[in-house]
């Protein structure tokens, strides 16, 4: 959540994040002092960072403060053995 809306996360690591969102609402260069990330198991996780890249329907956010790898890998082990191996 950034700024009390909600985006999908397109894609996770734990120096980044990119996420939908309209355009008009993510200026490269903006600081993003305190947004969270929700996980599938209810685990939130609060992130700051500075948008570093815009397009027409997503943003990529570098983080200040890494996500712990540990975290991105339970994530990714809940993803493969909900939806399968990746095409």
């Amino acid at each position: 959540m950034i700024w009390k809306r909600e985006h999908d996360v397109i894609d996770i690591s734990e120096q980044g994040v990119k996420f939908s969102c309209d355009k008009s609402i993510m200026v490269r260069g903006t600081n993003i002092n305190r947004a969270t990330i929700r996980f599938h198991d209810g685990e939130i996780v609060e992130i700051e960072g500075k948008v570093v890249r815009t397009g027409v329907k997503e943003a990529i956010l570098r983080l200040s403060k890494e996500i712990p790898y540990k975290r991105i890998v339970e994530e990714q082990r809940y993803i493969k053995s909900k939806y399968g191996k990746y095409s």
